[in-house]
């Protein structure tokens, strides 16, 4: 998330062997850069020193959106982390210093979160047998402000941002009204939640967590601390633990039980919903909105009221035929997919907004999937169906004693959160089985998706268009079909990550040990893949930026538009066709690449072969260097000039126009170097399809 209008960005922990131009070089397929500085220069203070600091300003504000997405990426030895300048200056050595890694060995820099600034230094300091996190925010001391507190070692980072973004407010009147405190604190900065403290109903005054959307926030709320609010000095302090969403749990039985549950919680922060387990014949009838009453009493005036029933009923049961057509047709396709076969063992029925945010944690295999417009046209419905292995022949009230599940909507927040989990019996009953069950969601199609699923669970989600797409698996298969988001993320600690159909967004797949990474299209303005011992295999991407990263395995693109790295340690890297600025490493292995248009790229082979291809059409100019360069006879329009020395060729060249300013140069030093120049219509591959 860009905070100002700086065109510089600060990249820390950068390896200590990196120099200027290849930080550069990583940086410029993003967009273009007026200045690059990379601290220390010299050799000496290097030496003092666990990872240099760098800054980059670019031409325009939009690169630097895309540079924050570089956060986390391995650069040669070190995950890099990538923070926005406030000020539009590069600064010099002297202050940039103190953001270098310290060569300490038991202080390691981690990285914040998207906002916030680059003087923010988040570390983690290990003094055995303890370990804590560490923030130092400047902005902080200069005010005379407390500084942070430390935090756990084990906290994960994710918790560790929202912490530093929250602080507890203390000494306030218990009959204050929280909108109007919202209002109050949201002249400091935007606020994400609020959640009131109660500590004793008889005490006159009460707490409050607040957390902030950004980090900056934090020293202007500070500030206020002992400013009287309704005649009390408010006390704030940093808060040491993330802001808990309340779960308030109501059953949707009757909307006069609704109505008495709110009025009894009228001072909660948020409101929660939840469904009991309801049969397929009434899963239904105790979910029918407030709107929808609303409006058919609105419109009694113009109807017979026993018409308007009569009409009321017959839309229920339209929809409700629908939904168990629907239904009944992913049951058959759950009993004809694979062995052993699926049965229903619960079903829950919710009405939600139709636009929200589904939170998923649970040990189940998953499968989200929208509901359709045609039965219900205003989204606001969700149905989470449990379907079980029908081999083990459990009754459903031995399945309710095996399992915990429950679905709970948070209205101030519009977060739809599933929960489950096996009970201790089901644990032991169970065992290596849990994995089979499955939870079938259907949602409105514009939900934002956070799902966290655990051990071996596989995840499904097809045909949503959401903000955003949030998924980590373990050893679980993630697969996606058809899905368009501003940020879709995936990440998988050994399990598989398949997309199918057309992904389109923001994308950033990632995946380690032997996970692999298979894709049909992905589009997007930034693309990055990651693998650690396997392959990556995609069919088409097309994007602005790209990024594809691995250790060891085979990397196979058919159609690459964009402007990118594709980094490879072990292994080979083969694409099909190539539109765009790209830079192709692979340090043990053989790269082969076919370039249709290019105005600046590189190819490094250390230890392995390059197979470059070209269209003879193309004005282009080439050096090679290899231990062997190897030109098909039959190129017409490559004019060359070669040099040897010390065991190494040279072949510098230009196709077609010798005032081209396209370039591509290739370098494999311990390798051959093998040039085809193609014609444009054998491009078309029109052979293949006469064949067929």
């Amino acid at each position: 998330m860009v905070i100002s209008n700086s065109k510089i960005v600060q990249v820390c922990n950068v390896s200590t062997s990196c120099q200027r131009e290849q930080l550069k070089s990583l940086f410029s397929f993003i967009g273009r850069i007026k200045e690059v500085q990379l601290y220390p220069d010299s050799d000496t203070m290097t030496s003092t020193i666990n990872g240099k600091v760098g800054y980059i300003k670019f031409d325009r504000i939009d690169s630097v959106h895309s540079a924050l997405n570089m956060t986390n990426t391995i650069f040669f030895d070190k995950p890099l982390i990538v923070s926005q300048v406030l000020e539009n200056n590069i600064p010099d050595e002297t202050d940039a210093m103190i953001y270098c890694a310290p060569l300490h060995p038991n202080i390691t820099l981690l990285s914040g979160g998207p906002t916030w600034p680059s003087t923010v230094i988040n570390r983690l300091v290990d003094q055995s047998p303890n370990k804590f996190i560490e923030t130092i925010d400047p902005e902080l001391t200069d005010r005379n402000l407390p500084p942070y507190p430390p935090l756990s070692g084990t906290l994960d980072i994710s918790k560790v941002e929202e912490i530093r973004r929250t602080v507890y407010l203390s000494n306030l009147d218990k009959d204050i009204c929280l909108d109007l405190f919202h209002e109050f604190l949201s002249q400091i900065g935007q606020i994400r939640y609020i959640r009131a403290a109660y500590i004793n109903e008889n005490a006159e005054t009460r707490d409050a967590y607040v957390e902030f959307c950004e980090q900056p926030s934090i020293p202007k709320v500070l500030s206020i601390n002992g400013f009287q609010l309704f005649n009390r000095p408010l006390f704030v302090n940093h808060a040491t633990s993330c802001v808990i969403k309340p779960a308030i749990v109501q059953d949707l039985r009757s909307d006069e039980q609704n109505m008495e549950f709110n009025q009894r919680h009228s001072r909660s922060t948020s409101r929660y919903q939840d469904t009991e387990t309801s049969d397929d014949d009434d899963r239904h009838s105790s979910s029918r909105s407030k709107y929808r009453k609303k409006s058919s009493k609105s419109k009694r005036s113009f109807r017979s009221p026993t018409r308007s029933r009569k009409r009321s009923r017959s839309r229920s049961s339209s929809r409700d035929r629908k939904y168990r057509s629907r239904s009944s047709s992913y049951d058959h396709h759950r009993r004809t997919k694979g062995s052993p076969s699926k049965e229903r063992h619960r079903r829950n029925t919710l009405s939600i907004p139709n636009q929200g945010r589904l939170e998923v944690r649970c040990p189940f295999n998953l499968h989200v999937a929208p509901i359709h417009p045609t039965d219900f046209p205003r989204l606001d419905k969700a149905f989470f169906t449990i379907y079980g292995d029908s081999g083990f022949k459990f009754s459903k009230e031995t399945w309710n004693k095996l399992f915990k599940f429950s679905t709970v909507f948070n209205a101030d927040s519009r977060t739809l959160h599933v929960i489950g989990g096996f009970t201790e019996s089901g644990e032991k009953e169970l065992g290596e089985e849990a994995h089979t069950l499955e939870v079938y969601c259907q949602i409105p199609p514009h939900y934002e998706l956070d799902i966290n699923c655990m051990d071996n669970n596989n995840v499904n989600a097809e045909h949503l268009q959401s903000p955003r797409v949030h998924i980590q698996t373990k050893r679980g298969e993630c697969s996606l079909k058809n899905i368009i988001a501003e940020s879709i993320v995936v990440h998988s600690q050994a399990g598989n990550i398949k997309c199918f159909g057309s992904l389109h967004g923001t994308i950033d797949l990632s995946t380690e040990r032997e996970g692999i990474i298979q894709a049909s299209k992905l589009q997007g303005g930034f693309i990055r893949l990651k693998v650690e011992n396997s392959d990556i295999r995609v069919k088409s991407i097309y994007a602005e930026h790209f990024f594809i990263q691995g250790q060891h395995g085979h990397f196979r693109v058919g159609n690459l538009h964009g402007h990118g790295i594709v980094d490879l340690n072990r292994g080979s890297i083969k694409i099909g066709s190539i539109d765009g600025d790209v830079s192709l490493q692979c340090e043990k292995g053989d790269v082969k690449a076919f370039f249709s248009s290019t105005d600046l790229s590189t190819i490094r082979a250390q230890e392995g072969d390059v197979d470059l291809g070209i269209i003879e059409t193309t004005g282009i100019q080439l050096n090679l260097v290899g231990k062997r360069v190897q030109v098909e006879e039959q190129t017409e329009h490559f004019h060359m000039e070669t040099i040897r020395k010390a065991g190494i060729v040279q072949v510098q060249g230009y196709i077609s126009d010798e005032s081209a300013r396209a370039s591509i140069d290739v370098n494999a030093p311990k390798g051959t170097v093998h040039l085809h120049v193609r014609d444009w219509f054998s491009t078309l591959k029109l052979d293949r399809h006469l064949d067929h």
